[in-house]
């Protein structure tokens, strides 16, 4: 007998087309799971401490700048002179407010006077603190 004449058997992999569909269920399954919870979530970490805080003045201050081909862009934020109460004490501070707008867009926001925010700290950082405008985040 040839060597060409023998014949191997082929090794079939254990998993039947039933396995297959499965694996391909539970990914799906994963995958939509995962998509609500990035869409669905709250606009804060619940692990951070919140104070409604009054508004006593803002203004838009340069952040930096970002170098391009054909010139640059200066970025801006909103920063607000805001009191309320964190640590146990009245506060007032200038923090920056979350709201990452186009210049013009913040100037529209400010023209409005907001007069309360929702101020917002890491339990164990509160010297970063942040604000929101509640509108925001309806």
């Amino acid at each position: 007998m040839s060597r060409a004449q023998v014949r191997t058997p082929k090794i079939r992999s254990g998993r039947s087309p039933l396995f297959k569909a499965g694996l391909g269920a539970t990914t799906l399954a994963v995958a939509v799971v995962l998509l609500i919870l990035v869409i669905g979530r709250e606009p804060f970490d619940r692990s951070h401490l919140t104070a409604r805080g009054a508004i006593l003045d803002a203004r838009i201050v340069p952040i930096g700048a970002l170098d391009g081909g054909r010139g640059g862009k200066i970025l801006y934020r909103i920063d607000a002179l805001v009191r309320y109460a964190g640590q146990g004490q009245m506060q007032e501070l200038w923090l920056p407010v979350e709201y990452y707008y186009p210049y013009d867009a913040m100037i529209a926001r400010l023209a409005h006077r907001p007069e309360v925010c929702e101020v917002f700290w890491a339990r164990r950082h509160p010297e970063n603190a942040k604000c929101r405008f509640y509108d925001d985040f309806h």
